[in-house]
């Protein structure tokens, strides 16, 4: 049995930059990523088998732009609150408990 063989050139995605989900700015420095920026995720189990949908990931580059996207977020989650809903790892009644409290402290 002989190899037949032919040269391909193989393309795959590759990060340049991130871009925060709430206000836009972008960095391609991967060291102020990994330190200054904060990657979450939200997901809830109301759409049964079909909830690997509801995943949603998320990049901010602020506690004040992952506090704009709490606001914004824990809203819809919380129809889904019972039944197994998450946002940076936490249920989301949790995280709305953890967001009024952050809000009372700012004034």
């Amino acid at each position: 049995m002989s190899k037949i063989t032919e040269e391909r050139t193989i393309k795959q995605s590759v990060t340049v930059a991130w871009k925060c989900d709430v206000c836009g700015v972008r960095t391609s420095d991967e060291e102020q990523y990994e330190q200054e920026w904060h990657t979450f995720n939200e997901i809830h189990q109301g759409w049964g088998n079909n909830s690997i949908d509801s995943y949603e990931y998320y990049d901010v580059c602020s506690v004040d732009c992952f506090i704009k996207l709490l606001q914004e977020r824990i809203p819809d989650l919380m129809e889904y609150a019972d039944r197994g809903a998450e946002i940076a790892d936490m249920p989301a009644k949790f995280a709305q408990k953890l967001l009024d409290r952050l809000l009372s402290l700012r004034g």
